[in-house]
């Protein structure tokens, strides 16, 4: 007899579709975990669905995906539009709607962007940081659910890839500065106070913010040009004290891009990232105990090139979605327990080849954000 389960959460799906495959007397793999919160997905061949419609969008790049409540939100630069920020949020009754009245022009001025990520806090209210193309100078918005405002006063021009995370309600943001330099400014409700850095720490390209509120941590990750462009990572105490190593500089073997830093509910660093030698998307967590960073799965994730990186971790379980090369550039995504790595869904699931992704996992669903390489458009799905 087969029995059926109605879905509810996208990380226990797999262990209960498992189960209805060895109902129906099929044979699959079962779980390797014991564990009972968040397990792993093992290998299956089940669907993300498109959320809405896809290819929502005007031409879009550079795109940063949040879920608050259910509901996700999609902040990007409008390449149809003068590179202007827009943010669109999924309604289920009116489908995507744009929420940001195109926001460099109304909120800020209306000059173009380069580079734009989003963050949402506890409340629902939305912050969006972005650099100006011309200048480089960073701007930080935010959107209570009705009105957006800039927060001032953060002065620095010439920077290069803004990054975001929230801490009480409040953003702090990471970036290279004009000399190149890992900086990083929190805002304290009045102000914007400055990281200060126990030595200067060079960066190219890609750098990464996030923040644990319970322990008032800090933590960023960065291509570090001092160290053959190699991944490195720094952690601080909001508030006081300077950003210092996590570990040794450099850990990942080779150069590294698409990094991406975040920390699991035992407060363990994990650190994504493109290995530009070997081509292929690794993983490494943080061994307080040795000091040294370790991969999870030593052949990396990706079995082929994989490009646009993106991960997220939602308590002990660990997401990243790729450009994968073995699917002809369409996006897939792996899930992780900590120690091995599982297809997320069935791989290559998006219609065409990709640029660029961003993925969002929480207790009842997971979802991923893309840009299509044919139509230049955004698509999100869900799992």
């Amino acid at each position: 007899m087969c029995i059926f389960v109605y879905k509810r959460s996208a990380i226990t799906i797999a262990i209960l579709s498992v189960l209805i495959l060895m109902a129906c007397g099929k044979k699959s793999d079962p779980p390797t975990t014991t564990s009972t919160e968040d397990p792993p997905v093992p290998t299956y061949n089940l669907a993300w669905q498109t959320i809405g419609i896809g290819d929502f969008s005007d031409n879009a790049a550079s795109i940063s995906l949040k879920v608050y409540d259910g509901t996700p939100y999609v902040a990007y630069k409008n390449t149809s539009d003068s590179n202007k920020v827009y943010v669109e949020k999924y309604d289920v009754n009116l489908g995507w709607i744009d929420v940001s009245g195109a926001l460099s022009p109304t909120a800020v001025n209306s000059d173009a962007v380069a580079y734009v990520k989003m963050d949402i806090d506890s409340l629902g209210n939305v912050f969006v940081v972005y650099n100006l193309a011309a200048l480089g100078t960073i701007k930080v918005i935010k959107f209570n659910g009705t009105a957006w405002s800039e927060i001032p006063g953060f002065a620095d021009t010439t920077t290069y890839t803004p990054a975001i995370a929230i801490y009480s309600g409040k953003p702090c943001i990471a970036y290279i500065d004009s000399s190149t330099r890992v900086a990083a400014k929190a805002y304290n409700g009045t102000n914007w106070i400055a990281v200060s850095m126990a030595t200067a720490y060079t960066a190219t390209d890609y750098i990464s913010i996030y923040v644990n509120e319970s322990l008032t941590t800090g933590y960023i990750a960065f291509r570090d040009s001092a160290n053959s462009n190699k991944a490195s990572a720094l952690i601080y105490t909001l508030g006081s004290g300077s950003a210092s190593l996590i570990g040794t500089a450099g850990f990942s073997d080779n150069a590294a891009s698409y990094i991406n830093i975040s920390v699991d509910s035992d407060d363990v660093p994990y650190v994504s990232y493109r290995d530009d030698t070997l081509l292929k998307a690794f993983v490494m967590k943080y061994n307080s105990g040795s000091g040294t960073w370790s991969k999870i799965g030593t052949s990396g994730l990706s079995t082929g090139d994989a490009e646009a990186l993106s991960m997220h971790i939602y308590n002990k379980t660990l997401a990243v979605c790729y450009q994968d090369e073995t699917s002809s550039d369409k996006v897939s995504a792996k899930i992780s327990d900590g120690t091995s790595w599982f297809n997320f869904g069935i791989q290559g699931f998006s219609d065409n080849a990709v640029t660029e992704t961003s993925i969002f996992v929480d207790s009842a669903e997971s979802y991923v954000a893309y840009i299509d390489k044919t139509t230049n458009k955004i698509t999100v799905k869900k799992y």
